[in-house]
């Protein structure tokens, strides 16, 4: 299993520098492998080129869906471009059942268009997917509606949700291709991977087919690409 960076932790830093801050996710962090949110308006030669000076491989990115919705040839033919792994929707909402459903046979449509290039096709949760709708956690509901879509689960919200990590982990085993690394402590509150009490180790076994732990901060207690350096570091004692 490879570790990546979600390159949104670094989000204040690519405000100001975006090359710079990719390039840092590599020769600073120490990373190898990374996950898009956003190219900065490169193209795909550029990023590629961007991309062997940091020292990274593109292991997957996050797609809106409105730029799924109003772009998809146009979003996996840069994903293929670029040689990206993974691609993912990071965010929907409903407020029914039908609602949720519908969205997932929508994620279902876009998983077949990247499939004909070959790249995986994702979705990742935060907490308010675990509203039950009929019974059921509305992530769910939008899983049986999805059979292609791979779950990308982030293990702080699926933690914040009320769910076990490894247990829920446990449930989708087999389909999961990556999941996102995001701790939690005791009281609820976001902490630097290996600082808080998720066992990443547990929730790799229960995904075999899992390709990628991939670390996402959004909350720092210092300068987040010394942070995302520390996340990575307490990953590789455990994986």
């Amino acid at each position: 299993m490879k570790i990546a960076l979600q390159l949104y932790s670094l989000r204040d830093d690519a405000r100001v520098d975006y090359a710079a801050t990719v390039k840092a996710a590599g020769q600073v962090a120490g990373y190898t492998g990374c996950e898009f949110a956003g190219y900065n308006g490169l193209s795909a030669d550029e990023m590629k080129a961007l991309l062997a000076e940091a020292g990274l491989e593109p292991i997957g990115t996050h797609l809106g869906i409105d730029a799924l919705r109003k772009n998809l040839a146009g979003e996996v033919a840069y994903a293929a471009a670029v040689g990206i792994k993974t691609a993912v929707c990071p965010y929907v909402s409903a407020d029914s059942a039908e609602g949720w459903a519908a969205l997932g046979r929508e994620m279902e449509g876009f998983a077949k268009a990247f499939a004909e290039v070959g790249i995986p096709f994702g979705y990742h949760n935060h907490a308010h997917e675990f509203q039950k709708f009929d019974g059921k956690y509305a992530l769910d509901i939008l899983f049986e509606n999805a059979p292609s879509v791979f779950p990308e689960l982030d293990l702080h919200w699926v933690a914040k949700g009320g769910e076990d990590p490894v247990a829920y982990v446990k449930k989708y085993g087999d389909r999961i291709k990556a999941l996102h690394a995001k701790d939690i402590t005791p009281e609820g509150e976001e902490i630097e991977v290996g600082n808080g009490i998720i066992d990443f180790a547990a929730c790799a076994a229960a995904a075999p087919n899992c390709d990628y732990m991939i670390v996402e901060h959004e909350v720092y207690a210092c300068a987040p690409i010394e942070s995302v350096a520390i996340g990575r570091k307490n990953l590789e004692k455990v994986l």
